[in-house]
């Protein structure tokens, strides 16, 4: 889930923040400028890890601050094609079901791959899972509601350009498409519902 991206860049120190240890003023300065921001084709940057080299600090004329060339290792949120991840349910909509991580939201798992024979309730705002439970036909509805924890797999991940102003219309720089379509992904609380029944039927066949 979490990756080690190596990056190169020129950080600018200004001269109030001369005082005190000059990795340290690196260290704030590169976090500010990346953390919690997506680099394009590299994914969601969450904090320095380390640094590879430090490049001298100069001084440019008429300029007191600081220009130092850094080469630095990057925690970095890119998980792989395939990947099964845990989150929570964030909402739902007619476009499918949408899932956070807490620090990561644009999780989305489309209709096409949400459990066979999953259907939107428009009372409830949300999608169920139209389980069988019998031969005849009966069915259990599972609702996927906002909070519940699901697992999902991870199947395309989407890096748009954006520009300033775009994500506040909902175009999102950094985007992953999901799947529950599988036995053992979905409302985690089905599985374990699905083998205590299972553990109840066993004890049955003993006795």
């Amino acid at each position: 889930m979490f990756v080690l991206s190596v990056i190169k860049d020129t950080i600018q120190s200004k001269p109030h923040q001369f005082d005190g240890d000059y990795e340290e003023r690196l260290t704030t300065s590169i976090n500010n400028r990346y953390s919690n921001k997506v680099i394009p084709n590299v994914g969601l940057a969450m904090n320095l890890f380390d640094f590879v080299e430090i490049g001298e600090a100069h001084i440019l004329p008429g300029d007191g601050s600081t220009y130092t060339q850094v080469v630095f290792r990057l925690v970095v949120f890119r998980p792989f094609v395939g990947q099964v991840l845990e989150g929570v349910v964030l909402t739902s909509s007619k476009e499918g079901v949408f899932i956070t991580l807490d620090f990561f939201d644009d999780i989305r798992v489309p209709p096409s791959r949400l459990p066979h024979n999953s259907r939107f309730d428009q009372n409830e705002q949300s999608w169920y899972w139209a389980y069988q439970t019998s031969p005849e036909g009966e069915e259990t509805r599972l609702f996927m509601d906002p909070g519940k924890r699901v697992r999902f797999r991870v199947v395309k991940e989407i890096f748009n350009d954006v520009q300033p102003g775009e994500e506040d219309n909902g175009r999102k720089s950094y985007e992953l498409e999901a799947s529950m379509a599988e036995s053992g992904l979905g409302c985690m609380l089905w599985w374990l519902e699905f083998d205590d029944e299972g553990e109840e039927e066993e004890g049955e066949e003993e006795a």
